[in-house]
């Protein structure tokens, strides 16, 4: 399925008949690898019609305005006067999902007439939309009717969510309290840009996605309180709670990978049967490919069936024969090395994602991920008692798991040096390969496990040099954004400097993001001269996770950030980076004496600029000068600079 979507028309031409002749071939011979011919045929066909008879129609609608019926799914985003939101459309007779802005505030489950104009779909993020079941995105021009939707779904499970959650937020106050409601219930909206960084670079983000550990831990809570003797029922329980688990958490790719598997591990049992792991992730892949399959290209879903395939498969099976090798007298940390096997394959597996992704991996991943089960364990066992009795005195449990939690995240993800970027060219091939390497190594012989560990030995050597080597010569300007402000961030070696385009309100974690991505440590400088209130909580946000030398600000960020050096400059001074002056600009000035102009607000008509280079960002397609580049579709858009020392200077211009 990944073949026909990257590769195209002649590259799946070619891989179905190389799949067609190796069935032909060994289906006369009657051996098993037929079946993964039959596999390669079925995914290509399968996607190639799903692109073809689904996608092409719905894109057919690009720079299209209709008129329509829509019903609101999520509401994703706040901003200013306006939403975003993902709502249900009948586009040319199929059922399609959309992103769309709106002025006027809908809420879940609302049902809508209105006229929406749709942008041109943009080739390099129909990838990430089309993961979520996204083609096209658009703004609403006109509210016609709005009325309650067809009813709340699942609103008894949605009763439990809230009120186990409730119970939580009530009682589990602060820090603690948000990051209870991230681990435990995926619900991470409250999460402050510093965690949510710190998250990242520890390597414990995937704590705050429901996936298959909730599951197993709130499985064993419920049947647990049913004793071993009552076995047709602890079946017919777990058979339901499959379903029932994917209303309480959300019809997620990763939740619903999980809630298969354990159906399918459920029935075993009724038919005499053992589940085997690799076996039932299979058929779990399979059966969520044939329903959806522009799931195969979701990064949760890829990370959740990567880290389940290198946990369950990979790492028990390599535990095993590690724990063979130990001598007689350490046998008893079998455990230990039993729990490091199985996290260090699950963030092997994953790696590949990561590196194409996220541009990295994080080097304490494994650690933090032994050191916070358990405490997330204890946290969702005490979380369950306390939504069903009630009882405040259940909470203190729940809060020092998640102190404890908290004080692990904040220790590992404030080391800014243990992510390793690997953003170079193929890296996240190199990665790919480190993971056949361990799997090869989980599978095969005891020799085959030395070969592959000198490999592995080689491959991480090799990984490391060309991480510092890019690092060491990265000499750059990135822009990131959103609908109100940008900013432009000069990236040289393991520091950067950052200009603040507009108020600055909501830029802290995109600016961690990417600082994370290109090995940036700290920050030289920061000038943000028109920051407002949320910009300079932006900036307080940014210092909690990175080092800041100067601010050059107004008074609102001096009065705010009195613990920061904030020098006051005014409004229209410019940053000069060895000679390239950067300016920031809204996107109704159009002279601007600088080589880059960095524009914030929204775009309603055509904008122009007389910089050589004019960077906006803008969630659609709108028309723009032939010196403008949309840095908010576009975020691989860099300007490259001469290597050396930059050299870094304000102009304040009267």
């Amino acid at each position: 399925m990944l073949t026909a979507y990257f590769g195209g028309g002649i590259i799946s031409a070619v891989s179905f008949a190389c799949a067609a002749a190796v069935l032909l071939y060994f289906a006369v011979k009657l051996r098993a690898v037929s079946l993964c011919a039959a596999g390669a045929l079925c995914g290509i066909l399968l996607m190639g019609g799903y692109l073809h008879f689904y996608c092409e129609p719905i894109l057919e609608y690009s720079d299209k305005t209709v008129l329509g019926e829509l019903i609101v799914s999520e509401v994703t985003e706040f901003s200013g006067e306006s939403e975003e939101m993902i709502a249900q459309m009948r586009l040319g007779g199929r059922t399609a999902k959309v992103r769309l802005i709106c002025e006027e505030r809908l809420e879940e489950g609302q049902r809508a007439t209105a006229v929406v104009e749709f942008g041109a779909h943009d080739s390099q993020k129909l990838l990430y939309n089309l993961a979520n079941g996204i083609l096209l995105s658009g703004e609403v021009e006109e509210l016609q009717t709005v009325s309650v939707g067809g009813g709340a779904r699942f609103n008894v499970f949605k009763t439990l969510r809230s009120k186990l959650s409730g119970a939580v937020r009530e009682n589990v106050a602060g820090d603690s309290g948000d990051l209870a409601m991230a681990m435990l219930f995926g619900m991470d909206e409250r999460l402050s840009p510093s965690v949510s960084e710190k998250l990242r670079i520890c390597g414990a983000s995937h704590y705050t996605a429901v996936s298959g550990a909730h599951f197993s831990i709130f499985a064993a809570v419920i049947l647990g309180m049913i004793s071993d003797e009552r076995r047709r029922l602890k079946t017919a329980i777990s058979l339901l709670f499959a379903p029932a688990a994917v209303m309480l958490f959300g019809a997620g790719a990763s939740v619903l990978r999980a809630s298969v598997m354990f159906f399918i591990y459920s029935l075993g049992p009724l038919f005499m049967r053992k589940s085997e792991t690799l076996n039932t992730l299979c058929v779990a892949v399979t059966l969520i490919s044939l329903v959806s399959p522009g799931t195969v290209l979701d990064a949760g879903f890829a990370m959740s069936v990567l880290g389940i395939f290198g946990a369950g498969v990979v790492g028990t099976r390599l535990s095993k024969k590690l724990c063979e090798l130990l001598p007689k007298k350490i046998k008893k940390l079998s455990p230990i090395v039993t729990a490091f096997s199985v996290s260090v394959s699950a963030v092997v597996c994953t790696s590949p994602v990561s590196a194409a992704l996220f541009k990295g991996v994080s080097l304490s991943g494994t650690l933090v991920s032994v050191l916070l089960m358990p405490l997330m364990a204890v946290a969702m066992l005490f979380a369950v008692f306390l939504g069903i009795t009630g009882l405040s005195l259940l909470s203190v449990p729940i809060g020092l798991s998640m102190k404890l939690s908290s004080a692990i995240i904040g220790f590992f993800g404030g080391i800014r040096g243990l992510w390793l970027t690997l953003d170079f060219f193929g890296a996240w091939a190199l990665a790919a390969l480190f993971a056949l390497l361990l799997t090869f190594a989980a599978f095969g012989s005891m020799k085959t496990l030395k070969l592959s560990t000198s490999c592995m030995a080689v491959l991480a050597l090799f990984s490391l040099s060309m991480s510092a080597y890019t690092r060491e010569n990265r000499s750059e300007i990135r822009f990131v954004g959103n609908y109100q402000s940008g900013a432009a961030v000069v990236i040289n070696k393991n520091e950067a400097a950052v200009l603040i385009s507009g108020g600055g309100g909501g830029l802290a974690e995109s600016i961690s993001r990417c600082l994370r991505e290109s090995g940036a440590v700290k920050i030289a400088c920061i000038a943000a001269f028109d920051a407002d209130y949320s910009g300079a909580l932006a900036i307080r946000e940014l210092s909690k996770t990175v080092s800041i030398g100067t601010v050059y600000s107004n008074a609102i960020a001096k009065e705010l950030l009195q613990d920061l050096n904030v020098e006051p400059v005014p409004e229209k001074s410019i940053m000069s980076v060895s000679g390239v002056t950067i300016a920031t600009a809204s996107v109704s000035e159009s002279e601007i004496d600088a080589d880059i102009a960095v524009y914030h607000g929204r775009i309603t008509s055509v904008p122009q600029s007389s910089a050589k280079t004019a960077v906006y960002f803008s969630s659609s397609e709108k028309q723009l000068p032939a010196n403008g580049h949309n840095a908010q579709r576009d975020r691989d858009f860099t300007v490259q600079l001469s290597k050396g020392d930059k050299i870094i200077t304000i102009e304040k211009l009267t």
